[in-house]
C-alpha cells in the first residue's frame, strides 16, 4: 500500500506541472486514464485517484462521456471558432475538399460558430508542413483534420491543446474523434459489379500507396477479387497521383501487355477520365470492349462521353458530421467521442460499364 501514494503523487505532480507551465491552457483536454496509465505504467485506479484529486482542487473538470479538461476561469469565453486543416493529396480534385469544407462551414454557422480554413500541400520540395506549424495557438477552440498523413504522436500532442476530429487519417489515436468513408467497401462493391459483367482481368489504377485512402481502396479491390475467385495480379496494379495524365499513361501501358485488362477500377474520377481516353485511343469500345469505374462522383462524371460509373461519397454530409462531432465535444453534449462515424460509398452505374 505504501507504493500507491507515491505513484498517485507522481501523476498528480506531472499534471499540475503541465497546467502551471501553460502547456495545457484552460479548456484543453487532458489525456484519458488509459493513456496516462500506459504512459506511467501504473494501474488506472492510481491514475484515476490523481485526476479526481485535481478535480477536487478545481484544476480539472470532468464532462461525462467526453473526458476531462483544464478548468476555465469563471466567465471565460471561447473564441467560437473551429479550424479545418486540409492537406491536399497530390492535387486530389477540389470537388472533394470543397464539399467537405462547405458541409463543415454550414454546420458550424447553423450553431453560431465560425469555421476557419487552414490549407497546405503534401506535394513539392521543401520541409514538410506539420499541423502545429499550420494552426496558430489561441485562435480556435477545436480542429477538424481532413485527409492528413500526420503521425500518431503529432496528433496526440495537438489533442492536448484542443479537441480534434479527423477524417480519413493515417493515425487514429484515441484522443481524436473520427469520421471516415469506407473506401474498402466501395472498391469491393465496384469489383462485384465488374465481375458480374464478366470481367476477370481488372486493373487497379490507384493513388500512391503511402496514403490511407489508397491502401483502403486496394484492400477492397483485393477482397472483391478473392470473393470472385480471381487471383490478385500485381502486374495489373499501378500507383500514381490523382491526375488525368496518370490514368491515361498507366492504362495505355497496360493495354500493350500480352494479357491486357478488360476493365479498370480507378481510385479517383480524374484517373478514370484519363483511363477512358486511353481505352478509346487504343480502339476499345466502352463499355462493349472495356469498362471503367471511378471514385468520388464529381459533377463531370455524368457529363463525359460515355458517362462514368463511379462511387459516390457523401462529402458534404461528412463535413456536416465532422463539425457536429467537434461542436458536440466543445459544448459538452457528446457522450462517447471515441465512437467513429462511417459512410459507405454508393455505386452510381452509368454508361462506362
Amino acid at each position: 500500500m505504501t507504493g500507491i501514494p507515491r505513484a498517485y503523487e507522481q501523476v498528480e505532480s506531472f499534471l499540475k506541472e503541465k497546467i502551471e507551465r501553460g502547456e495545457w491552457p484552460a479548456g484543453s483536454p487532458v489525456p484519458s486514464e488509459r493513456a496516462l496509465a500506459a504512459q506511467f505504467d501504473f494501474c488506472r485506479v492510481t491514475v484515476g485517484r490523481a485526476l479526481k484529486s485535481l478535480e477536487s482542487e478545481g484544476l480539472l473538470v470532468s464532462r461525462r462521456g467526453v473526458g476531462r479538461f483544464v478548468r476555465e476561469p469563471e466567465g471565460a469565453s471561447r473564441t467560437r471558432r473551429i479550424g479545418i486543416a486540409i492537406f491536399s493529396l497530390h492535387h486530389l480534385d477540389s470537388f472533394v475538399i470543397s464539399e467537405v469544407v462547405r458541409g463543415a462551414q454550414e454546420a458550424a454557422l447553423s450553431r453560431g460558430w465560425q469555421a476557419v480554413l487552414y490549407a497546405a500541400t503534401l506535394q513539392g520540395e521543401g520541409p514538410r508542413v506539420g499541423l502545429a506549424d499550420l494552426v496558430p495557438k489561441g485562435w480556435i477552440d477545436g480542429l477538424i483534420v481532413a485527409q492528413q498523413e500526420a503521425g500518431d504522436q503529432e496528433l496526440r500532442l495537438l489533442a492536448q491543446e484542443m479537441p480534434l476530429v479527423g477524417y480519413n487519417l493515417s493515425a487514429e489515436p484515441e484522443e481524436v474523434s473520427l469520421v471516415s468513408a469506407r473506401y474498402d467497401e466501395g472498391s469491393r462493391e465496384a469489383i462485384h459489379h465488374l465481375t458480374a459483367r464478366g470481367h476477370r482481368r481488372i486493373a487497379l489504377l490507384n493513388g500512391r500507396s503511402e496514403f490511407r485512402i489508397a491502401r483502403d481502396y486496394e484492400d477492397g479491390y483485393r477482397t472483391g477479387l478473392a470473393e470472385a475467385g480471381i487471383a490478385y495480379d500485381p502486374a495489373l496494379v499501378a500507383y500514381g497521383p490523382y491526375q488525368l495524365e496518370f490514368g491515361w499513361a498507366s492504362l495505355k501501358s497496360l493495354l500493350r501487355t500480352p494479357s491486357p485488362p478488360t476493365a479498370a477500377l480507378c481510385g479517383d474520377d480524374m484517373i478514370a477520365f484519363g483511363a477512358l481516353q486511353a481505352a478509346q485511343a487504343a480502339g476499345r469500345r466502352v463499355p462493349d470492349d472495356f469498362a471503367v469505374v471511378g471514385c468520388n462522383d464529381m459533377p463531370l462524371a455524368r457529363l463525359v462521353t460515355p458517362s462514368l460509373t463511379t462511387l459516390g461519397i457523401p462529402f458534404f454530409r461528412i463535413g456536416v458530421d465532422l463539425a457536429a462531432l467537434l461542436l458536440d465535444r466543445l459544448e459538452g453534449r457528446l457522450r462517447d467521442y471515441r465512437k467513429p462515424i462511417s459512410h459507405c460509398p454508393l455505386l452510381v452505374v452509368r454508361q462506362s460499364t
